[in-house]
């Protein structure tokens, strides 16, 4: 199955998780033979996400949602048009506190011990646009996705060793992207 958003391919492991929902205008779905088009990787279908364009001088919008364990999602749109040229500007924020699979060891007794100690990914995408005239235009885009896991190990837990100390790491993937493209 190959993603795409407005025409273009989402590159990297986690690209899913970059697509900001709440700039999504139409969601196109390709089936059959579309891999004729688009490779191999489109043999599944193809799926293609269609994002808001402003149609106003300046549109902004804001969609925020804390609950619980200090979960937080964070939508920011920005979109500006003075005559033919256009910039489209969108930021997501979402990140949690800490969680745990399983608060018992393999003996039955309570650990207290987190899984992770919370995570956060931020991604923002930037496309500016100039319409040469009604059938033709110019762009340039670009994002940046950043994604952070702080897991504990606490290596007292591991060993039993009260002595042993505690240790911590990190699960970390940060992608940057970039192009440019005529319509």
């Amino acid at each position: 199955m190959l993603i795409l958003e407005n025409g273009r391919r989402l590159l990297g492991e986690n690209r899913y998780g970059r697509i900001n929902m709440a700039n999504v205008k139409r969601v196109e779905i390709l089936n059959g033979a579309a891999s004729a088009l688009y490779g191999s990787e489109a043999i599944g279908g193809v799926i293609n996400i269609i994002t808001d364009e402003s149609k106003n001088s300046v549109d902004l919008s804001n969609y925020t949602r804390y609950t619980s364990h200090g979960r937080l999602m964070e939508n920011v749109n920005a979109d500006v048009t003075v005559g033919p040229l256009s910039s489209y500007t969108s930021y997501q924020r979402t990140q949690a506190g800490s969680w745990q699979n399983n608060g018992f060891d393999g003996n039955g007794k309570p650990t207290g011990k987190p899984t992770s100690v919370g995570f956060y990914r931020d991604n923002m995408s930037q496309r500016f646009e100039i319409r040469a005239t009604d059938k033709l235009s110019f762009s340039l885009f670009g994002s940046w996705y950043d994604n952070k896991t702080r897991r504990p190990q606490d290596a007292k837990y591991f060993s039993g060793d009260k002595e042993k100390q505690a240790y911590t790491y990190n699960i970390k993937h940060e992608t940057y992207s970039y192009g440019a493209g005529m319509k």
